[in-house]
């Protein structure tokens, strides 16, 4: 019976793909609410390091709004600051599928409020050559209380 039940397990496993686990983003169990930034992926080009830039950009002005919007805007510190951005090496969400009721519960009591990725890809000839950036976000409390939305 046991042999069963594990060749069934490991046939829906093969046939279904394996689960996309997330890796873990450092610092988003610290209080307060959080920007996730996951890793830029793609084709290495001009384009991926403009876009890091941008990001970069966006998220220092992030910041800077967040603390002058506090109510004792100060040094950038925890208590200061009203959303804070992390970047998280190495998580590269798949898209809306990788964000399942476990994983948005999980980031909506770590007060997660945007999670956000891009990669970067060729554009084939046909299509007009070069290259476009694709970004994807996952708006947390959207998720958690909407989930149909």
């Amino acid at each position: 019976m046991r042999r069963t039940v594990a060749l069934a397990a490991v046939a829906t496993m093969l046939a279904t793909g394996p689960a996309i686990a997330l890796q873990p983003c450092i610092g988003v169990s610290n209080q307060g609410q959080k920007l996730l930034v996951d890793d830029i992926t793609g084709v290495q080009s001009l384009l991926l390091d403009i876009l890091e830039q941008r990001v970069d950009a966006a998220l220092a002005k992030l910041q800077l709004e967040s603390r002058s919007s506090a109510v004792h805007p100060g040094p950038a510190d925890a208590s200061t600051v009203r959303v804070r951005a992390l970047r998280c090496n190495d998580r590269r969400p798949d898209g809306r599928s990788t964000f399942n009721d476990a994983l948005v519960r999980e980031l909506n009591n770590y007060e997660v409020v945007l999670e956000v990725w891009a990669k970067t890809e060729v554009v084939p000839t046909e299509g007009g050559g070069g290259h476009r950036a694709i970004v994807g976000y996952a708006i947390i409390p959207v998720r958690h209380y909407s989930p149909n939305a």
